[in-house]
């Protein structure tokens, strides 16, 4: 006679974001350690998971990216395996809070757009935006800025690039940060 043993998993353990960690930026990759094939998120807004926001079911991997949470707020979250033989029970409920939101986008002020004949170095100006520790500027021959130099400016509104060449057409962006 043959009896096959039936093995519930263990339940997962949360990871990321460690328990309790604070301004933690979005969007948030959930992740845990994983003892089964297949596991269950939920995401709440308190410390009961009883409101959940969130509910994702049979993710065969472990991690889970999750948006559009309230900036500045605690946010709970746990997870529980499923496996041939069932499901475990929920992880123990970890907990992060969330960064402040990201600063406005930049008002660019020069070069101009659709500029020609700038001579080297190129210098590049935007206005202020509120919130913002550190800015980046984005420097690319493609109008997607898929193949860019990124440049960070901690300080100051402006940047100077010496590399573009004379004839070559660039499109450029800057983003406001304060993490």
């Amino acid at each position: 006679l043959f009896r096959r043993q039936i093995r519930v998993p263990s339940e997962p353990t949360p990871i990321f974001p460690a328990d309790s960690a604070i301004d933690v930026p979005q969007p948030v990759k959930l992740t845990w350690q994983q003892n089964s094939n297949a596991s269950s998120v939920e995401v709440s807004l308190d410390s009961a998971c009883a409101n959940v926001l969130y509910r994702v079911d049979r993710l065969p991997y472990n991690t889970w990216n999750v948006s559009k949470l309230p900036h500045l707020t605690t946010v709970f979250w746990r997870v529980r395996g499923e496996s041939e033989d069932g499901m475990t029970g929920w992880s123990k409920i970890s907990r992060f809070t969330t960064s402040e939101p990201p600063p406005p986008t930049p008002l660019q002020t020069a070069p101009a757009d659709k500029s020609d004949s700038l001579k080297s170095p190129v210098h590049f100006t935007w206005l202020p935006s509120q919130g913002a520790t550190k800015y980046r500027v984005d420097i690319a021959i493609d109008s997607a800025l898929v193949i860019r130099n990124s440049y960070w400016v901690t300080k100051g509104l402006s940047y100077d690039d010496s590399t573009l060449k004379g004839s070559t057409q660039f499109f450029w962006r800057v983003r406001a940060e304060n993490a």
